[in-house]
């Protein structure tokens, strides 16, 4: 039924603005995908939308070799007869008429804007025109957590984690745990972590760009503002396994594979180098063969993980197609849960995002059907 309604638009198109000759002339360039973002908040030239320009370019040509639509569009695009949307060529974006989509991709990028009058709105177009909508909505550290440790298979998986509500909190965590990350809540690529460990001199703090030692939790709290700009979360630091003296973990890259569930579709790993703090790779890290380290037993329950996270996801907040897991490995082989992230960022390695790219462009049209 979508895709016969997506014919119909192709062939009628609104009068708004003359769609593309090429994108008129084949009926089979379908499903039809749209992209839904904000509106910019800064000067980026001709283009007025937020998000990661390049990822949008790259999967628009991607999924037009595959014969599919693709289109950007904004909440005020949506009109009576299809979407005003964005599509790439000539090395630009130009705005054109597009039909309705088959399946609307969220990577909008801002929090505040998933919880605005304009979002809710997008979200009740889609319901009420029957259009799957993926990824729902952001979902932060905590609530991540929270929705995860009751679940019995995860649970081994997951680092103590304590809500930063007072002082308090921080003295207690210290104490049971001896050293802590302190993570903000809604925070991204690393940025804004830092550590807390009991020493003989005091409070021993470190960022990736500095180490600094506080005779006091009482000093720090003083001479600090940074639990006071945003919410944070306190965890249990662990003892991550080295190679060749370098901290490193694992990006895992996961898909819904329609009925056989969610499935790793490729794995990152990310070795610290200029800092041991985190692996990130604007923050100095690298990316390095996970043939290196890879064994049976790791694949096993990186899907295990993958599986439940996926399904958890979508039984209590709406359908996930795509996520990303920061898996840690102590030296002891156990594995642990630093962060999912459910509007994953680009790889670094060019293979795992031809990988994304086939695996969205599979789960695009499974979800048109």
């Amino acid at each position: 039924m979508r895709k016969q309604k997506s014919i119909q638009a192709i062939k009628n198109p609104s009068p708004l603005i003359k769609p593309p000759t090429s994108y008129l002339d084949h009926d089979d360039f379908l499903p039809t995908v749209g992209i839904f973002t904000c509106p910019s908040n800064i000067n980026q030239g001709a283009v007025p939308f937020a998000g990661n320009h390049g990822f949008f370019s790259e999967i628009f040509q991607f999924l037009r070799k595959q014969g599919m639509i693709c289109y950007v569009f904004l909440a005020d695009g949506i009109h009576e007869n299809g979407i005003k949307g964005y599509y790439y060529s000539d090395n630009r974006w130009n705005k054109s008429n597009f039909p309705f989509p088959n399946v609307i991709y969220n990577r909008v990028p801002s929090r505040n804007y998933e919880k605005s009058n304009e979002f809710s709105e997008v979200v009740t177009f889609c319901r009420e025109r029957d259009i799957p909508f993926f990824n729902p909505r952001f979902v932060d550290k905590y609530e991540m957590n929270e929705l995860l440790i009751d679940t019995p298979i995860l649970t081994p998986y997951l680092p103590q984690t304590l809500l930063y509500t007072n002082e308090q909190d921080l003295l207690e965590s210290l104490k049971k745990w001896g050293k802590i990350y302190v993570k903000p809540v809604s925070g991204k690529r690393g940025e804004g972590i830092f550590t807390l460990e009991e020493s003989k001199n005091g409070i021993l703090y470190q960022d990736y760009k500095k180490i600094r030692t506080y005779l006091s939790i009482e000093q720090f709290i003083t001479n600090s503002d940074f639990l006071t700009s945003r919410g944070y979360i306190l965890q249990k630091a662990i003892e991550p396994k080295t190679l060749r003296g370098n901290r490193y973990d694992y990006r895992v890259l996961v898909h819904s594979r329609s009925s056989d569930g969610f499935k790793v579709s490729a794995v990152s790993v990310r070795m610290a180098m200029e800092q041991q703090l985190t692996t990130h790779n604007h923050l100095g890290g690298k990316a390095i063969s996970y043939n290196r380290v890879k064994n049976s037993d790791l694949e096993y329950q990186f899907n295990v993980i993958a599986s439940e996270i996926g399904r958890q996801l979508s039984q209590r907040i709406g359908f996930f197609g795509e996520f990303t897991i920061d898996v840690g490995e102590d030296e002891k082989d156990q594995l642990h849960i630093f962060e999912v992230n459910v509007k994953p960022m680009q790889f670094t390695e060019r293979s795992i995002e031809r990988i994304r790219y086939e695996q969205l462009s599979i789960l695009f049209k499974s979800l048109s059907k």
